[in-house]
């Protein structure tokens, strides 16, 4: 069943941590440095793209979608 409020996927990704209004996660940044191998990124899902921005400002080419 759908929510009423047009604002809940948004106000949930704030609460979850994700959305223009966070700030990156620390351990989440700790895996991508862990895990990535390479200079190309694609981030399916990206919600906000707060993660493609911060790849693409490191240094790579990095690219978001969402589904």
């Amino acid at each position: 069943m759908p929510k009423e409020s047009s604002n809940y996927y948004v106000e949930s990704s704030y609460r979850l941590g994700w959305g223009e209004k966070s700030q990156l996660d620390q351990e989440r940044l700790k895996l991508l440095k862990q895990f990535i191998y390479g200079k190309r990124i694609l981030d399916v899902g990206c919600g906000f793209g707060d993660y493609v921005d911060f790849l693409s400002s490191q240094g790579f080419e990095s690219f978001g979608g969402k589904y």
